[in-house]
Order: structure tokens, then C-alpha cells, then sequence
């Protein structure tokens, strides 16, 4: 059968009121001094939102108040925040009250992978709410360190924490790299540790400046296959993610017509000094610091070498074996790499991406009981959440156990309602367990959530034509599989192509046995045939 994993995250926005806008004002620029990564969290609890649909658990995501005039005052987020909560979300400020969002922006669409992932909300208050200051991302330089603080969710979409019990995280970390041209204006990489739920948080330098906008978590997609010869995907964590540079808002104040907020900058000297962090690396946290910029850039030998001088100055850095078992990994010695796992987790009980990643490299390895343990593990530490299940079902796939993995694919789908992929691998198993209604209403829900353009639409209506035709609905069969046919030729996707056009040729045989059978087979030079 066919399968392709991907998921679309960014679809065009819907307007919701008045468009926000902003009048930016650069102030003269004061001299610095330094912050503690304390005094930074409590100022940034201060300016950072939440971003809640207005049904708790259909949507969420975080901002940050960037100005204000009179009683309204301006939040900046991603745009594709805005998209996920819909219609009427609501702006929680730290006090715990809520309020309705009375304007949206979007500084770009989500259509156009050139358009930075921003959007301007504001929301109106008689309460006293300070705003951020803004920095200037261009000295921000590689090594520099940052801080996200956001709202994540832990537990899945239907979980108490996607609403308003949502607790703040405050999450350091080092700049790693800028990416000329990534999608959506993604160009400041780092690897502070984020989670689902943070996107739109904003990101700090050391002074306590917005220097950035969250929104991207960054994951190695590699496909697997399940016991059954399904082709399914898993994903490992890189330990990067990252944000659209203040500079690029700053650049679309163009965009951003009549004056109802006023935005301070900052542009003084940064207090960092990323260039000695890594010219000359003395510390633990300086061979760490080099690690990770040597490891974004793929170098990956000699990333190993600087975290062994860090974990030779600092053995009890959960992080550095971390970083080094990806490295490891991606080298081929995954031995290794689980090990520096193992020992991550020794040193931090609940690291939840050292239980992932070693779960991953042990299905690489075929140790598929022990992957199902550590994804176990995870489910522990965040317990709806869908990824997770979704890999532990393809690990259970290979140990035979598909009533488990059933019902970890329905356990996806609780935590998240519209998992598409979620709903086609169930639909399979539950076809090869007997179950051809479930698999039919599975394959059904994966085709209304899809557009009918995109693979997933085509490899639901192939899986569902394939049941129909083994209980004999033979027409509704047909119907499904010209039409899965039709698209994967429009895809230039040959091999479905073919595959589905064979299945088409038999079925026309068969509901015209006896009248005048077609004589013309498709094009395909290595049938198929039927599967069961």
C-alpha cells in the first residue's frame, strides 16, 4: 500500500476585525548593563502572552506586547498562530485575565514561503501592561546566547494545559547559525530547548531585549516501515530550532499603516561576547557553545571532539551528552550515541528528548521493544502527546502488536483530533485486523481533512478503494481508486500511479466479466496485481 507522511502546518490566515497597527520610534539608545538570566525571565513574564482560541484545547500559542496607546495594546505574533486558533482567540496576560482580540495584521502570507511567519494582534485593557523593548537582532551574533519564554503546551491539544493552566517556560540557549532564505524568515537558529504551544514566544538577548519571534522546531524526518510493510515516518529531534529576526518586523513598518502604538528600540552595544566564547574556548560552556555552532554547521567530527573537552571540564552536563549522541548518530555510531542517551538521562531523569532520540536510534537498530519502552517514557514525562504515540504505534507495528498499535494510533488521534497520517495507518491496521468499517470510516475522515490536491487526499482514497473492492463494493471501489489514480499522475507520482492504474484495470475486468472486459491495460511496466 502507499503511504506519504507529510503534514501541512501553514495555510492562508482568516481576518478577524480591524487590522492592527503600529508607528515605530527608535529612542536614543542607552548604555547597558548586564542581566541576570533571572531578571530577564521576570521581565519577559511581564511582556509574554498567551494566544488561546476561544474553545479551550482547539488552538494556542504565545506572543508578546510590544506597545501600547491609551488602553490598546499591540502583541506580536506568528502568523500561523493566529491561523491555528481561529475565529475570536483571546490574549492572556500574566495576571491571569483574558481578553478578546479586537484587531489583526498579518505581515505576509502563509501561501508565500518569502513572507515572514508574522502578525500583529492588539487587544484592549484598563490594566497597567508593560511592553518590550526591542534590540537589534543584527548584533546578535553566532555563540551569543538567547532566551525563548513562552506558553507550552504539555499534554496535547485536549489537555487542562492547553487552555488557560498553561505555565511559562523560560528556556536559555546559543545562537547557532542564520540561514539565508529559510521559509518564512526562520534565519536565527539556536538550540534552547522549546515545545508546542511556544510559537510566537519572543526571544531575548542577554539585555533583555526582543531580538526575535519563535516559531519553528526543527525535526530529522526518516521513513520506517511497519510489520506490516506499511511505510510510516519517525522523526528525531536535532536539538535546534528557530525564530524570525526583530530586524525583519522592523523592515515591514511599511505595511503597518496609521499610528495606534508606539515601539521602543534599543540599539545600544550588546554586553555579550560571542567572538571570545568561541575564539578561544576555555570553559565547559565554551567547548559546549563551539559544539553546537560546529554541529549546526555539520561538522560533525569535530563537534564530537569539542563536547569531549566539555564533558571532560563538566561530566555532569545532561546537555553535552545529548548533543554529542545526535552527533554520534549521525556518524553511524549509534552504540555510542546511545550511551551518551543513556548517560543524559542518568544525570536528568525526565529529558524527554534524550528518552525520544534513543528511542528512535533503538528502532533503527531493531531493538523495538526497548523503543517502545523509551517512547514510554516520554508519554510519562507528556502524557497526550500525539508524536509520540504515533512512533510508539509504528514500533508496536513491528512487534506484531497490532491491537497496541491501534490503539496508540487512536491515542494520536485524541490528542490531536485532525492527525491525518494518524487516521490512514489506523485505517490499515484495523483493515488488517477484520475491521473493514473502521478502516473505511478512517480512510473517510483522512479524506474530508485533506485538500484534494495534496498525497495524503490520494493515499486515503487508494486504502479505501482497496477495502471496498475486498467486500465486494465494487462501484464505490472503482470510484475511489480513478480518482487516487488521477491525482498521483497530476503528482508525477509514477509508482502510485501505476500501482492504483493496475488495480483500476483488474476492477474494470471484474465488474464487466461477462460484457465486453477492457482491452487495454495501463501503461506499467511492473504490475502490481492485487493486494489483500
Amino acid at each position: 500500500m502507499l503511504f506519504d507522511r507529510s503534514r501541512s502546518y501553514l495555510i492562508p490566515p482568516c481576518l478577524v476585525g480591524t487590522a492592527a497597527v503600529v508607528a515605530i520610534s527608535i529612542y536614543p539608545s542607552a548604555s547597558l548593563a548586564a542581566k541576570s538570566p533571572q531578571e530577564i525571565a521576570e521581565a519577559a513574564n511581564l511582556v509574554t502572552v498567551q494566544v488561546n482560541a476561544s474553545i479551550p484545547g482547539n488552538g494556542y500559542g504565545s506572543g508578546v506586547i510590544i506597545a501600547k496607546e491609551g488602553k490598546t495594546y499591540t502583541v506580536l505574533t506568528a502568523n500561523h498562530v493566529k491561523r491555528d486558533v481561529g475565529e475570536n482567540p483571546r490574549i492572556r496576560t500574566h495576571d491571569g485575565k483574558s481578553h478578546p482580540i479586537t484587531g489583526f495584521q498579518s505581515l505576509g502570507s502563509l501561501d508565500n514561503e518569502k513572507d515572514p511567519d508574522l502578525a500583529i494582534l492588539t487587544f484592549t485593557s484598563d490594566s497597567d501592561y508593560q511592553t518590550a523593548t526591542l534590540g537589534d537582532s543584527g548584533q546578535v551574533a553566532i555563540g551569543a546566547q538567547i532566551f525563548v519564554f513562552g506558553y507550552p503546551v504539555q499534554g496535547g491539544k485536549n489537555s487542562p494545559q492547553a487552555a488557560a493552566e498553561r505555565n511559562a517556560e523560560f528556556s536559555p540557549g546559543y545562537v547557532t547559525s542564520y540561514r539565508k532564505n529559510a521559509p518564512y524568515g526562520y534565519t536565527l537558529r539556536y538550540n534552547a530547548v522549546t515545545l508546542a504551544g511556544m510559537s510566537g514566544a519572543p526571544v531575548f538577548d542577554v539585555d533583555g531585549r526582543l531580538v526575535g519571534l519563535h516559531g519553528l522546531g526543527e525535526q530529522d524526518r526518516s521513513a520506517i516501515q511497519t510489520e506490516s510493510g506499511e511505510g510510516v515516518s519517525i522523526r528525531i529531534k536535532t536539538g535546534f530550532n528557530s525564530a524570525i529576526p526583530i530586524s525583519t518586523f522592523l523592515a515591514k513598518r511599511s505595511q503597518v499603516r496609521e499610528a495606534v502604538a508606539n515601539v521602543t528600540v534599543n540599539t545600544a552595544p550588546s554586553t555579550d561576547n560571542p567572538d571570545q566564547r568561541l575564539s578561544r574556548p576555555e570553559s565547559a560552556r565554551d567547548y559546549f557553545v563551539t559544539a553546537i555552532v560546529q554541529t549546526d554547521r555539520g561538522e560533525r567530527l569535530a563537534a564530537i571532539n569539542s563536547l569531549n573537552e566539555s564533558i571532560n571540564r563538566d561530566p555532569n552536563s545532561p546537555e553535552a551528552y545529548y548533543y554529542r549522541g545526535n552527533a554520534r548518530h549521525s556518524k553511524g555510531d549509534d552504540r555510542g550515541a546511545i550511551e551518551d542517551y543513556t548517560q543524559a538521562i542518568k544525570l536528568k531523569p525526565n529529558y524527554s528528548d534524550a528518552y525520544y532520540n534513543r528511542g528512535w536510534v533503538r528502532y533503527t537498530m531493531k531493538e523495538y521493544q526497548a523503543a517502545v519502552e523509551d517512547f514510554t517514557q516520554v508519554l510519562r514525562i507528556d502524557p497526550n502527546n500525539a508524536e509520540v504515540y504515533y512512533n510508539r504505534a509504528a514500533a508496536r507495528s513491528k512487534l506484531k502488536d497490532r491491537e497496541g498499535t491501534v490503539a496508540d494510533f487512536t491515542q494520536a488521534i485524541r490528542a490531536e483530533p485532525n492527525y491525518i497520517s494518524a487516521y490512514i495507518e489506523r485505517g490499515r491496521f484495523r483493515n488488517s485486523l477484520g475491521d473493514r468499517k473502521g478502516a473505511i470510516d478512517d480512510f473517510t475522515k483522512a479524506i474530508e481533512l485533506t485538500p484534494n490536491t495534496s498525497i495524503n487526499h490520494a493515499v486515503a482514497l487508494y486504502n479505501r478503494g482497496m477495502v471496498r473492492r475486498n467486500i465486494k463494493q465494487l462501484p464505490a471501489a472503482l470510484a475511489d481508486l480513478q480518482q487516487a489514480a488521477d491525482l498521483f499522475q497530476k503528482q508525477g507520482r509514477t509508482t502510485f500511479y501505476e500501482k492504483a492504474a493496475d488495480e483500476v484495470y483488474w476492477l474494470n475486468r471484474e465488474i464487466n466479466r461477462g460484457q465486453n472486459p477492457p482491452t487495454n491495460r495501463p501503461n506499467s511496466s511492473t504490475p502490481q496485481g492485487r493486494s489483500n
